[in-house]
């Protein structure tokens, strides 16, 4: 029937949506493999004379978390992942074989926190958070729970000096540790691009790298981040993400603004993404007619919501891409940028106007001058690349250390 249609393509379709979406908060909960058992086992020599030969228990797998260059989000394929048992021992001093362990890949920049369970004094419990790993290079291991140990069994020479009350005796196999864990998507690409919605991101995204965003004529187009890696001829790669567009009042969480920020403190160089076609608007409509502000007024705005959210993100090395200059009149908007910029920088202080950023005006829709832009972005990050080893140099082990990009130095793993 028609409705029964209409129920299968609303089911198809939810299907679709949530097949694509971004996740980048998880809780798992994780157990190390329980250990074999022990073995009670003789051999008969005959005339009631007997050996212990009986074997141990294998060790249970343990649980890894590994960053993988390749995984871009943390949709990972359970909730609850458990590594393989050991195997139980056997006779003729077989003992069993080691539970394999279990991995789980997430992206580089994973957070991954603990959280336990204490006692209140309302007789409830309270949630404690303690940090266990941040996962920050590919390959980067830790290991967040343990198999358990083997039981031993009664074999005299694996067994050491056991005595004769222990010929008949096995022990069995411990449990592997269980941990609930908070896993969080910080660092999400070399590169952030920041922008007010419709400014054109997810189309200079899709014209630097092999990304495959929704691009329409109407904000909002991208509700969670795109990421895109950008390859040169000779095998240099970067990744660079869309942001989803913010609006006035996200660091205050309009907009799921909090959500969309955070993926901005791990980028190690931001791209403010203005529309510079809009400000010829201005010039003929009263500013409150237009729903974009003029090119300058869209920096400072998305500096300020950088600001209130973290002031450490103004420090943050950025360029500014002035887009849509495939449209007519974009000459004045770009002038317009350049102005306000210089004055932002004058009443801030005189010694901020050596940070100017540099402007680069690109077309993402045609692709004009987007080739400049990206040779200027591998520079820029070879650039703060060279000064993170440089600072590692100068500061190794120092714990209290961040680079750039928000890492810290010197933390212990597990």
């Amino acid at each position: 029937s028609t409705v029964s249609r209409m129920k299968r393509s609303l089911l198809l379709n939810f299907g679709k949506r949530d097949a694509y979406r971004f996740i980048d908060r998880v809780r798992l909960r994780v157990e190390g493999g329980r250990g074999g058992d022990g073995c009670i086992a003789f051999d008969n020599f005959g005339a009631g004379r007997k050996r212990p030969c009986g074997g141990n228990g294998g060790v249970g797998g343990d649980v890894f978390l590994v960053a993988d260059r390749q995984t871009y989000d943390l949709s990972v394929s359970a909730r609850h992942f458990k590594a393989e048992d050991g195997d139980h021992g056997g006779s003729s001093q077989m003992h069993g074989r080691n539970g394999r362990a279990t991995v789980v890949k997430v992206p580089l920049g994973t957070v991954v926190r603990k959280v336990s369970l204490r006692p209140n004094d309302w007789g409830d419990f309270d949630k404690e958070y303690s940090e266990a790993g941040d996962l920050d290079s590919h390959h980067a291991a830790i290991c967040v729970a343990r198999g358990g140990r083997g039981g031993l069994g009664n074999d005299i020479e694996s067994g050491g000096r056991r005595g004769k009350s222990l010929r008949n005796h096995k022990s069995p196999g411990s449990r592997g540790s269980v941990a609930f864990l908070d896993l969080e998507l910080k660092s999400i690409a070399d590169v952030g691009l920041v922008g007010f919605p419709n400014a054109g991101k997810s189309s200079l995204l899709k014209c630097l790298s092999n990304a495959k965003p929704a691009i329409a004529s109407y904000p909002f187009t991208t509700i969670h981040p795109n990421i895109g890696t950008v390859i040169y001829r000779d095998g240099e790669a970067y990744t660079i993400a869309d942001i989803p567009g913010l609006i006035g009042g996200a660091s205050e969480n309009r907009g799921m603004g909090h959500s969309f920020l955070r993926h901005i403190e791990r980028t190690r160089l931001l791209l403010y993404v203005i529309d510079v076609s809009t400000y010829h608007e201005f010039e003929t409509l009263p500013a409150e007619a237009s729903e974009v502000p003029p090119p300058s007024a869209q920096f400072q705005l998305l500096r300020h919501e950088l600001r209130q959210y973290s002031p450490s993100l103004l420090g943050k090395r950025c360029m500014i891409v002035a887009n849509k200059i495939d449209v007519d009149g974009y000459e004045s908007g770009l002038e317009e940028l350049r102005r306000g910029i210089k004055e932002m920088l004058k009443v801030q202080g005189a010694d901020e106007i050596a940070d100017l950023p540099q402007i680069f005006p690109v077309s993402a829709k045609r692709g004009t001058q987007v080739a400049r832009l990206a040779k200027a972005v591998r520079d820029e990050l070879e650039a703060i690349k060279l000064e993170e080893e440089e600072m590692l140099a100068r500061h190794e082990g120092d714990p209290d250390l961040l680079l750039p990009d928000g890492t810290r130095l010197g933390f212990e793993r597990d």
